[in-house]
């Protein structure tokens, strides 16, 4: 069963995910992952998205799918396993803000 107390289970804050899609937008747009500012936003309509900045300058956001593909790849990097094999459940909290459930 998938949960905290799973092995295979990562919680991933909300800056972790921020730096997830700093990476993924780096790797992208060819530039370093600090040269990339993310902000991350929930809407319980629309779901997840991210703005994004590059030097500056504004970019197209990233989808709540993009997100799921920046979390995967975040983790699977660190962890020496195929995105594929990563599953993301991003969740909302007024709190914690957005972080990610992660199995592997």
């Amino acid at each position: 069963m998938f949960g905290r107390d799973d092995p295979s289970y990562r919680y991933l804050d909300e800056q972790a995910v921020a730096d997830a899609c700093c990476e993924y937008v780096a790797d992208i747009r060819r530039c370093a992952p600090e040269d990339v500012d993310v902000e991350l936003m929930y809407h319980p309509r629309d779901g997840f998205s991210a703005g994004i900045r590059i030097n500056g300058y504004s970019e197209p956001p990233l989808s709540e799918k993009d997100l799921v593909d920046a979390v995967a790849d975040f983790v699977s990097n660190r962890e020496r396993v195929a995105p594929r094999q990563v599953t993301v459940n991003l969740q909302f909290d007024e709190r914690a803000g957005i972080y990610a459930d992660v199995s592997i």
